[in-house]
C-alpha cells in the first residue's frame, strides 16, 4: 500500500474530511446541510480507516 503515489490520496483524504467540517460549522444551521455533513463524515471516517490509518501504521513501521 505505501506507494509513493499514496501520500496524496491521504492529504486529499484529510483535506475533504476539513472541508466537510467547514461547511457543517458555516451552514449547519440548516437541518439539510447538518444531516448530509453527517452523512459525509461517515463516509470519510471509512475511508480514515481504510487508507490513512494503515497508510500512517505502515509509514510508522517503516521509519
Amino acid at each position: 500500500m505505501t506507494r509513493s503515489d499514496d501520500a496524496p490520496v491521504v492529504e486529499i483524504i484529510l483535506r475533504i474530511k476539513e472541508e466537510i467540517l467547514k461547511l457543517r460549522k458555516t451552514a449547519g444551521h440548516l437541518p439539510c446541510v447538518d444531516r448530509n455533513c453527517e452523512r459525509l463524515l461517515a463516509g470519510v471516517a471509512m475511508l480514515e480507516l481504510d487508507i490513512v490509518d494503515v497508510y500512517t501504521l505502515l509509514q510508522d513501521k517503516s521509519a
